[in-house]
């Protein structure tokens, strides 16, 4: 059987939430490091770079949203120095 078709509603309701997750962290991502660039600071650039990346290597949806709002909270804390 293919795997698409063993998906079972629950998965595709939790895949929803994964790739939206990782979306919408992957743009705030884009824009921090955009913003580090432009300002030549290199610790919004580098939370950046993670927001970007993580969703590629995470699939739990839990784990995808709080490594995301506790890089944006990072990233508050730490967008002007």
């Amino acid at each position: 059987m293919s795997p698409i078709l063993a998906f079972d509603s629950g998965d595709a309701h939790r895949w929803f939430w994964v790739i939206l997750g990782g979306v919408v962290f992957s743009m705030i991502g884009l824009g921090a490091f955009g913003y580090g660039k432009k300002l030549e600071l290199w610790k919004p650039k580098i939370i950046g770079l993670l927001l970007m990346g993580y969703p590629y290597f995470v699939y739990n949806v839990y784990a995808v949203w709080a490594i995301g709002i506790g890089l944006c909270t990072l990233l508050w804390f730490h967008h002007d120095e």
